[in-house]
């Protein structure tokens, strides 16, 4: 979400936010099989928030002994303010 608050405009937003969670998941090593990232740009104005979701599914296929299913979706979300006195629009 703080990658997305620092862009100009909302589709910047969005590409930001999916490149910058697919990065970070990826240099944390986590092996998902597909990154869903969804950006919520409706208050996008100085002074309101961006919020984005992101759905990794992950293979379990380490772990599938311990009862644990062959995939597991896991879900995170983050709403940043977007900066009041930030130039342009």
């Amino acid at each position: 979400a703080r990658a997305a608050s620092l862009r100009q405009h909302p589709g910047d937003a969005t590409d930001d936010a999916q490149a910058s969670a697919t990065a970070n998941l990826a240099s944390a090593g986590v092996p998902c099989l597909t990154i869903t990232t969804t950006v919520d740009t409706t208050d996008f104005a100085p002074g309101g928030t961006v919020t984005v979701t992101v759905r990794c599914e992950a293979s379990m296929a380490d772990v599938t002994l311990l009862g644990v299913p062959g995939r597991r979706t896991f879900t995170a979300t983050a709403t940043e303010v977007i900066d009041t006195y930030r130039s342009g629009s």
